[in-house]
């Protein structure tokens, strides 16, 4: 991923990630880079305490350059202390975008879904391998889902959701955008979020009206 180009000291915002929704903004600032996928920013300061939040929160992250609002998407890794200064080190989990507030309304919902993983093995075969999941929570652009085989980010999957009703299931590509590793004891392994890759608006609009169907 690319570092963020932005100075030490430079105003932004941030928005904690809730069942796909963001929150309200939080003041903080931007304090560096540490690597191209990890950047150390000022803890918020709400109700004049530093804002608490577990390892692993999502969050958005917006600022603005040249009259031009970006966001970033990530999660909390880590509380680092620097001195008297306290900052979350967050590793991010998308490139940088212009900022739009989200549309796609994210559904809570368990649903069995199937994947396949394309790999090339020691002689250059092309191999596919057929693996199960859970979802988390889903929209007309991505899905969180839990599952345990080892993907990476920016991995392209095809995921196969099943029928709901009198909905037939669907099967599309999508990109792998952020990987976590669950809590001892989950029957899965790994968390992970996709954004659906779709060839045209009629594409998604399916995915819409299958979103739409599943029971609240």
């Amino acid at each position: 991923m690319e570092k963020l180009k932005i100075k030490s000291g430079s105003k932004i915002a941030t928005m904690l990630i809730i069942n796909g929704e963001y929150g309200k903004e939080m003041k903080s600032s931007f304090e560096k880079n540490v690597s191209d996928s990890s950047i150390l920013i000022t803890i918020p300061i709400v109700n004049g305490k530093r804002a608490v939040v577990g390892d692993m929160q999502p969050l958005l992250i917006k600022y603005s350059m040249d009259g031009v609002a970006y966001a970033v998407e990530g999660y909390i890794d880590d509380v680092v202390k620097q001195g008297v200064r306290q900052y979350w080190r967050v590793r991010k989990t998308s490139e940088v975008r212009e900022f739009f507030q989200r549309t796609d309304v994210r559904v809570k919902a368990r649903l069995n879904i199937t994947f396949v993983k394309i790999w090339w093995d020691a002689h250059g075969q092309i191999q596919e391998d057929e693996s199960i999941g859970m979802s988390e929570d889903i929209s007309a652009g991505g899905l969180a889902f839990y599952e345990n085989t080892p993907l990476t980010v920016g991995e392209i999957i095809t995921v196969n959701l099943p029928g709901q009703g009198k909905k037939k299931g669907l099967s599309g590509r999508s990109e792998v955008c952020w990987v976590r590793s669950t809590e001892p004891g989950n029957a899965f392994k790994h968390m992970v979020g996709l954004r659906f890759i779709f060839e045209n608006q009629g594409e998604k609009e399916k995915v819409a009206a299958y979103v739409a169907s599943i029971p609240k």
